[in-house]
């Protein structure tokens, strides 16, 4: 009996210390380390859009309109969330006529032209920090635009089949839509110099760079 309020002494002691230690670990909460990401991801991608090409009086002499639609599918690498480096092919085909044109004044011919173009392109850029679940990019990168010109009843070297180099800057911003899909839209600026202009209608208007501005969305499967 004589030891019993030595007991219940040493017990308050030891809930005292143990409550004086919780309160402090609670006014000292360990901070948290943030996720450093250090690895790579890759993904896919698939785009639509239109290019409003820098000949545009040509585009719209034969082929009715200066803006075309586009496609394009490609693969992407990302290195810790911010760099990138992605490589792409797109194809756009229009089909329009022949035009003479004569001291300003054009003659449709009425014989059909088709036009391909099919760029190849490798761009590397940058991926700003997500804002409002929205992260911004940048990039720049060059390749090769194949131009095919093929019309009816042309003779010899009158269907065109060439290749020329091209660069290009683009902007844009993605979206993350579900875990492994993302969404973007961009704009980008080609120019693909000295590919036009040797004849016809382009020569006439004095009329030489095939590239242009297009937007484009785009789906990207991938991490």
């Amino acid at each position: 009996m004589n030891r019993l309020p030595s007991i219940l002494c040493s017990l308050a002691l030891i809930t005292i210390a143990r409550s004086a230690s919780s309160q402090s670990a609670a006014a000292h909460p360990t901070r948290a380390t943030a996720p450093v990401t250090t690895g790579v991801s890759v993904g896919g991608f698939v785009d639509v859009g239109g290019l409003t090409l820098l000949a545009g009086d040509s585009a719209k002499a034969v082929l009715g309109r200066s803006t075309i639609p586009i496609v394009g599918v490609g693969g992407r690498f990302v290195w810790r969330e911010h760099l990138f480096a992605e490589a792409r092919v797109g194809r756009m085909r229009q089909t329009g006529q022949r035009i003479y044109q004569i001291d300003g004044e054009r003659f449709p011919l009425g014989i059909p032209l088709t036009i391909r173009l099919v760029p190849a392109e490798v761009t590397a850029g940058y991926r700003f920090s997500a804002r409002r679940h929205i992260r911004p990019f940048v990039g720049v990168g060059g390749g090769v635009v194949w131009y095919d010109e093929d019309s009816r009843f042309a003779e010899g070297d009158e269907n065109a089949r060439m290749a020329f180099g091209e660069y290009h800057v683009v902007g844009g911003g993605e979206i993350r839509v579900w875990k492994w899909i993302s969404a973007s839209g961009s704009v980008v600026f080609s120019s693909v110099p000295h590919a036009i202009g040797g004849g016809g209608i382009s020569s006439d208007l004095g009329q030489t760079n095939l590239g242009g501005t297009s937007v484009r969305a785009r789906v990207v499967i991938g991490r």
